[in-house]
């Protein structure tokens, strides 16, 4: 996973790396396991493209 340094310091992850991670947590609640806690991190990450909430 490459992170990239945001203002103020904050990462950004890159966006094909969050949509992987939420694929892989949806993979892992569909097969009735958990994913690592750092992906499941990654695929709670925003995107611009979201629809806000």
């Amino acid at each position: 996973m490459t992170a990239t340094t945001g203002p103020q310091g904050t990462f950004r992850i890159p966006s094909s790396t969050v949509r992987l991670a939420r694929a892989l947590v949806k993979d892992a609640r569909r097969r009735g396991t958990r994913e690592n806690p750092r992906v499941e991190d990654a695929a709670r990450t925003p995107l611009p493209e979201d629809p806000r909430r």
